[in-house]
């Protein structure tokens, strides 16, 4: 999680401006913030001629990477600085918000925390897409900006259990109800946005159009029975798993698949303590009838039956779009 230091604790003292919701989740998804995070700012800072004051807005540099675009989204204490344009989108801060919900970027300069990223965006977006965004604030893994590459974090942003502490601290907050809803379906620990795509559709409700799999976990170590720590890998470790019957599922593309007999030496390991896995692939997971196919393969290792109710073709239709995952 964050260091507790880099935290914006004194409600009495508002940040000047703090980036927030959309932008602040892209500078999140893109960033590894386990360094300083002075660091995190490239040298063409957006805000360089930015007054702390807030009171001039025409300086701002929207064209920086890390904030996806425009129009960028801020904070601000100040009713008479909200502006609406092209470049720039102004929200008031909410004065009853939880001490814990602001990070020092720089002198002046703050990003809304991972926790109220996730709560502010249930203003947004419908729950199982808001379930997506927390697995995400919640993964080992962030995009690079550059390129797309999916690259490791040092530390992990924030977990589900400080996103629920921090909603319950915020009772009042607009969408806190809906993100507890959402957050009852966030697991920690993807490792790619597939991986949190394949773990949602396979693991969400009836009722929401998954397929109520029963997963618990994702990137787990099958030697140390546990979550896989960041940056220490002890032994194989499978994408996601039901724990209960040594079920796992493996999102087909990781460089091991690349090696045939890495690949095959890895698998008699999992074997051997007991684990039957399955491997899902790109095409699979893009498919409707072919995820169909694998859902029931893997209930029936489970002995789950899958119930759909009468609605649950155009639910799960639905969730697919919801989630980013359109199929065919």
């Amino acid at each position: 999680m964050l260091p507790e230091a880099a935290l914006h604790k004194t409600p009495s003292q508002r940040p000047a401006i703090a980036i927030c919701d959309q932008s602040a989740l892209f500078f999140y998804l893109h960033c590894d913030c386990g360094s300083a995070y002075t660091s995190m700012l490239a040298a063409d800072d957006p805000f360089e001629n930015y007054a702390s004051s807030l009171t001039d807005l025409r300086h701002f540099n929207t064209e920086h990477p890390l904030y996806g675009g425009e129009p960028i989204s801020v904070f601000t204490p100040n009713r008479n600085l909200r502006t609406f344009s092209k470049d720039i989108v102004t929200h008031l801060i909410n004065p009853k918000l939880p001490d814990n919900s602001f990070i020092e970027l720089r002198a002046g300069l703050y990003l809304s925390s991972p926790e109220l990223v996730f709560a502010r965006m249930a203003n947004y977006v419908s729950e199982a897409t808001l379930a997506r965004i927390g697995m995400d604030l919640c993964a080992r893994y962030y995009i690079s900006p550059a390129d797309g590459e999916i690259l490791d974090r040092s530390s992990f942003l924030t977990s589900p259990s400080d996103l629920r502490k921090y909603l319950k601290a915020a009772p009042t907050l607009r969408g806190c109800a809906k993100a507890l809803k959402a957050l009852d379906w966030v697991r920690p620990n993807s490792g790619s946005p597939r991986e949190s795509q394949a773990f949602l559709v396979l693991n969400m409700p009836f009722w929401a159009g998954g397929y109520a799999l029963g997963l618990d976990l994702l990137n787990y170590d099958v030697i140390n029975n546990k979550p896989a720590a960041l940056g220490k890998q002890e032994g194989p470790i499978i994408d996601i798993v039901n724990t209960e019957h040594r079920v796992g599922i493996e999102y087909d593309g990781r460089d091991y698949h690349k090696d045939k007999a890495k690949d095959d030496r890895r698998r008699n390991i999992i074997n051997s303590h007991g684990w039957t896995t399955f491997t899902l692939g790109k095409e699979t997971l893009s498919s409707i009838a072919e995820t169909e196919k694998f859902a029931h393969q893997v209930a029936k290792t489970l002995n789950k039956r899958i119930r759909k109710p009468k609605n649950w073709r155009n639910k799960h239709r639905e969730l697919r779009n919801q989630l980013d995952l359109r199929g065919r």
